[in-house]
């Protein structure tokens, strides 16, 4: 698809006539329609479009005002230290979140208008200081990102879920505590099947990290894997695949088997034979 040419010396120049910064090189594409159709595939996917021989573009939606699409320039990953490549869980929600919200800015406008602005960082503080413990990372870069969603029907987009707003996690984590036998002492629920009348959904077990499903009239149990437990991040990761693959597929990880389709600009998750 493309080829990376041999390096160019950059006209930056120090004292002496000597380079600053390494070579940079370039990358040529077959045709224009080539270019054009990675960069829709990038704006899609959210995964990086090829720069040069170090660097890739990712693009990012800028929240300010104006509002608009941003390429930010990152190293590729052969290119970093060998003890840097490890990435934090919370920049793998970060990511994974805005492909997403990308996603669903271009194919399903209706569940992208329900998302809420993210939670400040003191928003999020008084939230830990009313749970009387910390929120795992993972979780405090969501809500960073957005704070849940409206309650309309247009935000359960998550296999059937919806992202819950602070204050009603809160709050049903507070029920859950009183009302469900077994409910763990630092779990937190994070989604639900409706954020105006939480009855089921996904937690997350601020010890562990790990998640698990949720529901008013059942045990409440941990969600497994054939490699384990489930993460945010690794539960994440596997929703915003299927949503982008472009087809209906089972996402069995969280919560019941589901087909998802976009219908009038919105992102539903049904039952597939419905």
């Amino acid at each position: 698809m493309w080829k990376v040419l041999a390096a160019q010396p950059t006209t930056a120049l120090g004292p002496g006539g000597t380079l600053i910064g390494p070579p940079v090189t370039a990358v040529r594409w077959k045709s224009l329609g080539e270019m054009i159709r990675l960069m829709a595939q990038s704006l899609e996917t959210g995964t990086p479009m090829p720069y040069s021989g170090r660097y890739s573009r990712v693009p990012q939606r800028h929240e300010g005002l104006p509002s608009h699409l941003t390429w930010v320039l990152e190293e590729t990953r052969e290119h970093q230290p060998e003890g840097e490549r490890a990435t934090p869980e919370d920049q793998l929600v970060t990511a994974a979140w805005e492909r997403l919200r990308v996603w669903l800015r271009l194919r399903a406008p209706e569940s992208y208008a329900s998302l809420r602005p993210g939670a400040s960082d003191r928003r999020i503080e008084q939230a830990e200081q009313r749970l009387g413990f910390p929120l795992p990372a993972p979780l405090r870069a969501l809500w960073t990102l957005n704070d849940g969603v409206t309650g309309s029907s247009a935000g359960a987009f998550l296999n059937g879920l919806a992202l819950m707003p602070i204050e009603t996690a809160l709050e049903t984590c507070e029920f859950l505590a009183d009302e469900m036998p077994g409910w763990g002492p630092r779990w937190v629920p994070f989604t639900a099947d409706t954020v105006d009348e939480p009855r089921a959904g996904d937690f997350i077990d601020c010890d562990t990290g790990l998640t698990g499903t949720w529901a008013r009239d059942e045990e409440p149990r941990m969600h497994h894997t054939p490699e384990g437990g489930l993460t945010l991040p690794g539960a994440l990761a596997h929703i915003v695949e299927v949503v982008m693959a472009g087809t209906d597929l089972s996402m069995p990880l969280m919560g019941r088997g589901s087909a998802r389709g976009v219908a009038v600009g919105l992102l539903m998750v049904e039952e597939p034979r419905d």
